[in-house]
């Protein structure tokens, strides 16, 4: 018989570089193995002062195609001195001369999220639970290559010229929207009920979204939250950020009206599962009700209709 490898777990408080750099080794060989990936290169970009002090820096790696910035730092005297942005631009860069197409950060609430907002970062989502209520956000920041500025995207309200061209957009797919939806939204809009975008690329059309100001969803209505409703993305646009833009232009302009959450209903079906997966990726968590259909209650061992207007509400703070 051959003899039994003896092994132990050892607890190790301030581990040795190399001995972590094993663990780096193996996941990069199993990920070479699954997917063909090369091993994960390291980065990083510091501040130093005239005796070679570090000041400040920033450091991560190109994590198979992700440009992912662990760590941020700049001493105290150095901040708000433009060195945060030259830091995060060098990064950028980095990443996308090794072909990396979006970029990731994360923060805690007390650190730097309107920093990196403006720097053109957008919460993808939230984890709560960490002690005294903090909040630990996952930004990301996609690269647009030269194909993508070609590619002239604009997002404007809905025009009446605009109804036509909607319709036919979804008649050539086999999706049946009737003329008259878009002209009531149209009076909607005019008489500030609803608020409409239009999503064009090189002035073709490509999507659309709509915000209720007062929701026929009761929970939604009395609470005094605005209800997106009717996100639309053309087959042939979709998996191009297109609906996350729509989706932040709605919580934009629902700031703008000075409401601190904004809210949506979701079917339950299999057709809905992109959706679904969108909406809790960008912070919208259920808001604790139930499913309804056609805006009423499903109770317990109730008899429902399983179609569009079985839906589960979710709400986020903005």
């Amino acid at each position: 018989m051959g003899h039994q490898m003896k092994l132990s777990i050892s607890y190790e408080p301030h581990p040795h570089h190399n001995n972590v750099l094993v663990l780096w080794n193996g996941i990069a060989e199993y990920a070479k193995q699954k997917k063909g990936h090369k091993p994960i290169e390291s980065f990083a970009f510091f501040i130093r002062d005239e005796k070679n002090a570090i000041r400040g820096g920033c450091s991560g790696c190109n994590l198979y195609g992700c440009s992912y910035i662990d760590s941020l730092w700049i001493d105290e005297p150095l901040r708000g001195k433009t060195y945060g942005n030259q830091l995060m631009t060098a990064a950028e860069k980095w990443g996308k001369e090794q072909g990396c197409t979006f970029a990731t950060v994360n923060t805690m609430d007390w650190e730097a999220l309107g920093f990196y907002k403006k720097l053109g970062f957008n919460v993808e989502f939230e984890r709560h639970g960490f002690l005294k209520n903090s909040i630990f956000y996952f930004l990301r920041k996609d690269f647009h290559n030269k194909n993508d500025q070609d590619n002239k995207f604009e997002l404007s309200p809905l025009h009446e010229n605009d109804i036509d061209e909607i319709v036919t957009a979804f008649k050539n797919i086999g999706w049946n929207k009737p003329k008259i939806t878009y002209t009531v939204y149209l009076q909607e809009q005019n008489e500030s009920l609803r608020s409409i975008w239009i999503a064009k690329i090189n002035q073709k059309f490509c999507g659309y979204v709509t915000l209720k100001w007062k929701a026929d969803y009761s929970f939604f209505y009395i609470n005094n939250i605005p209800e997106i409703v009717d996100l639309n993305v053309l087959p042939g646009f979709r998996k191009k950020g297109i609906g996350t833009m729509l989706l932040l232009k709605c919580e934009q302009a629902a700031k703008d009206h000075r409401h601190t959450k904004i809210g949506l209903g979701v079917g339950m079906t299999r057709d809905y599962g992109d959706a679904q997966r969108l909406y809790i990726r960008l912070g919208f968590l259920p808001d604790g009700n139930g499913l309804h259909s056609k805006c009423k209650e499903v109770k317990h061992s109730s008899m429902v209709t399983v179609d569009d207007d079985l839906v589960l509400y979710f709400t986020k703070k903005i």
